[in-house]
Parts: C-alpha cells; structure tokens; sequence
C-alpha cells in the first residue's frame, strides 16, 4: 500500500508551485515580448487626417478651413514636440512641376507635386505662450481623438488647395505627413 505522510506532501506541493511560478514567468515574459516589441503596442501610434473646407468668398479671397483630425490608436500617451502646417495654391496660369530628388543610384525619386504658392505656413501649436504649455498642448492619452483648426484665405482664381501636415514625435525621430489636395468649387 501506498502512503505519503505530510512532511513529502509539502515538499511535492512546495515543488509544485516553484515549477507553476517559472511557468508562470516564462509565459508572462512571451507575453509581454509579443505585446511590446512585436506587435508594438508601446511605441506611439497616431492618425492624423486632413481635411479642407471652402466656407464663402469674401472679397475676391476664399476662406477655407482646413481640419486636422489626431487619434491615438496607441496603448500609451503620444507627445509630440511640433505639429506643422502648410496650405499652398495654384493659379489658373501656374505650371505644376513634381518636386524630384535623386537617390543614390541617380535615379529620379518624385515626391510630390509643388504648388508655387503660401497661404499660410505655421506650427499648430504656436497658440501655446511657453516651451512648457507647448508641451502639455501637444499630447494625447491612448485612444483619444482631437481637432486642430486653422482657417486661410486664398485668392477667389486659385484652382487648386493643397493642405500638408507633419506630427513629429518627441519620443523618436519619426513624424507622421499627411497630404490633403482639393479643387476650389466652381
């Protein structure tokens, strides 16, 4: 017959529980692993959606809008050191060049088409009146959403707006551009 007294129960117990507690660490330590660097759940991660609107002539200028939507999609809070902006326009009589760099290969690499002309040019975060207002302006906490408005007149002849932003980050060196291009009403 087979009998365990409790003096070897305690120390099987006792063995049981230091094998589920390396378990334990071993799958906790995975976890976090995939969480936090493979699918980068620490690291910001932000949308930021342009969109531009034509609100009503006014002396030979359109007045127009134009929206920055911010969403933090991340698990953690995004700062962002500078948010900027420009709006440019062409005219009927402007001839629209694409804006070309070479790579190292000399090949073309085209970026982007140039609009020859500024409405406005800034930082969305200029509103801010010191260093330490403009850094408590400039964050999001996870899955929070924002709007940032700014309004530009440009002339009534323009044909088309382009609307561009760039989000740069304070954790890292990356930033997020976003483009926006729309043809002036009729």
């Amino acid at each position: 017959m087979w009998c365990i007294n409790s003096e070897d129960f305690k120390n099987y117990a006792a063995g049981a529980q230091s094998i589920a507690t390396v378990a334990a660490l071993i799958f906790g330590g995975i976890w976090a692993w995939l969480r936090f660097f493979q699918f980068r759940e620490g690291k910001p991660k932000i949308d930021v959606t342009l969109d531009v609107t034509f609100v009503q002539k006014q002396k030979g200028k359109w007045i127009v809008t134009v929206e920055a939507l911010l969403e933090n999609k991340a698990k953690v809070r995004h700062k962002f050191k500078d948010f900027t902006f420009d709006v440019r326009y062409a005219l009927p009589e402007d001839e629209l060049e694409n804006k070309i760099i070479k790579s190292d290969g000399e090949k073309d690499i085209v970026l982007s088409a140039e609009f020859p002309h500024i409405a406005a040019k800034g930082s969305w975060l200029d509103d801010a009146e010191t260093a330490e207002d403009r850094l408590d302006y400039g964050a999001l906490e996870p899955g929070e959403s924002d709007r940032w408005t700014f309004v530009a007149c440009v002339p009534e002849d323009a044909t088309i707006i382009s609307a561009r932003s760039e989000l740069y980050d304070e954790q890292s060196e990356e930033s997020v551009e976003t483009k926006k291009v729309v043809a002036t009403p009729k």
